[in-house]
């Protein structure tokens, strides 16, 4: 791969970032990035014993996801 290949890849990444980071504002929500190896034993164990609501809250405080 040249010089010329890679600059145009970079500038490929930096728009495709732009328009992200547009699409996020305009649906008003954030990203957390979370790895996907992340596991929440105590969330599946609430939702094993039928505390959805509880498992969804602590999912919720754990990641900042929303609804």
């Amino acid at each position: 791969m040249d010089d010329l290949e890679i600059y145009k890849l970079q500038e490929r990444v930096a728009k495709l970032e732009r328009q992200v980071q547009f699409l996020l504002g305009q649906a008003s929500v954030s990203y957390v990035d979370m790895p996907a190896t992340a596991s929440y034993p105590d969330v599946a164990d609430l939702k094993r014993r039928g505390k959805l609501i509880d498992a969804i809250k602590l999912y919720r405080s754990y990641t900042g996801s929303t609804l």
